[in-house]
């Protein structure tokens, strides 16, 4: 099982995601304020491991749901997909701003 908290940024909204997999396909349970994250977690309940790591399954469900392309909610469900089915280590991953 993976769980990750997403803080998206100015919107001021955070995700928490739990993914669980046995490595073909994994469960994804998403909690967000967010309508669209809301939109984007119905569409991935049950995503294919591989399809959802090469960014078919949530990116193209992330654009169905008209989210904002540099949300960082798609890419977190990614990540917590892949180390949910063994693919990758739990590590943190963060984009900042330096002036």
């Amino acid at each position: 099982m993976a769980k990750v908290e997403i803080a998206a940024g100015v919107c001021g909204f955070v995700s928490t995601v739990e993914v669980t997999s046995d490595g073909d396909s994994a469960a994804v349970s998403v909690v967000s304020e967010c309508e669209l994250v809301r939109r984007l977690a119905d569409a991935v309940r049950e995503v294919d491991v591989i399809g959802a790591v090469a960014g078919n399954a949530v990116y193209t469900s992330a654009r169905q749901a008209h989210m904002h392309a540099a949300c960082p909610v798609p890419c977190g469900i990614v990540k917590a997909v892949e180390v949910a089915a063994n693919l990758a280590l739990p590590r943190d991953v963060a984009i900042r701003f330096v002036t």
